[in-house]
């Protein structure tokens, strides 16, 4: 598809341009399809030789096994040693303490920025969309973050004819969004063409589920509540304890492909923390969230 292929060429081209304008770039691989997506892109943008990023991921301590499994093995085959940002050893650091199946999601934002400072980088790549939220949209593909990682919507810079702004001030860092122009059916119909493995949670399959509002939700752990078992599956990959699942019997790329074409619900319409309000997003990228 020439679509695809023009998607393509401006990811890799960003991914180049940010290996040639930082010192220490890594990218946040959370085994969802869109940091697969922009793996086999860097591998590609650089070949034949290795990915000049580090690998780090954010952990909440609430990931679906499936999803842990699959980061294991997907580092194994590209050969990179995963950085880990927890988020329970936050906690502990500062005395914090959460109900027991309250989600984290608010405090990958601080784990993220320990992990910034503690490995020095000046750039983090990532798999953000502009579709999946109105917040995402506003955000520029290179966008600078302060101290505490703050996103600061009236100090974006403009970014003509794929020129990007690249000077840093001490204490800033960039963050970098080479997926930005991509839909989630892109990404999608890009797997499909190029043959890629996602976390089988992303299909059909069985799982003991618990109704929260109007949502399914996973039985996480030893939650003592009634549950179902439902043919079902996830759109995103994230905490257990805000990530829906639907009930869906699409088993292959091509029958999810397919489903989305139907679906008139959006991608983050099925992530809890994005309910709190329609501001839920931007209000966590002020405050240091991807």
């Amino acid at each position: 598809m020439r679509h695809l292929q023009s998607l393509e060429s401006e990811a890799i081209f960003i991914l180049r341009e940010t290996a040639a304008l930082f010192k220490k770039a890594v990218i946040l691989f959370s085994g969802g399809k869109d940091s697969v997506v922009l793996t086999h892109l860097a591998e590609k943008a650089f070949y034949p030789f290795p990915m000049p990023f580090e690998f780090l991921l954010i952990d909440t301590g609430h990931n679906f096994p499936e999803t842990l499994e699959f980061i294991s093995n997907q580092m194994k085959q590209i050969n990179k040693t995963l950085l880990v940002g927890s988020v329970e050893k936050i906690m502990q650091k500062k005395g914090l303490v959460l109900p027991p199946f309250q989600s984290r999601n608010a405090l990958q934002s601080v784990t993220l920025m320990e992990a910034i400072h503690k490995y020095a980088f000046d750039a983090v790549i990532g798999g953000a969309r502009r579709d999946e939220e109105k917040a995402r949209a506003k955000e520029r593909i290179f966008s600078i973050r302060g101290p505490t990682g703050a996103w600061e919507p009236e100090s974006q810079q403009p970014e003509l004819w794929m020129v990007f702004g690249a000077s840093l001030c001490k204490g800033q860092h960039m963050r970098v969004f080479p997926l930005s122009n991509w839909t989630e059916l892109d990404i999608w119909e890009y797997i499909n063409q190029e043959n890629l493995t996602v976390p089988s949670i992303y299909f059909s399959h069985a799982r003991d589920c618990i109704l929260r509002g109007d949502v399914l939700m996973p039985k996480f752990g030893t939650q003592s509540i009634e549950s179902k078992n439902l043919k079902v599956r996830v759109r995103t990959v994230g905490d257990m304890l805000c990530t829906a699942v639907f009930p869906s019997h699409a088993s292959t790329i091509k029958e999810v492909i397919t489903e989305l074409n139907k679906s008139r619900i959006s991608e983050r319409g099925l992530r809890m923390d994005d309910r709190v309000s329609k501001f839920s997003m931007e209000e966590r990228k002020k405050e240091g969230y991807f």
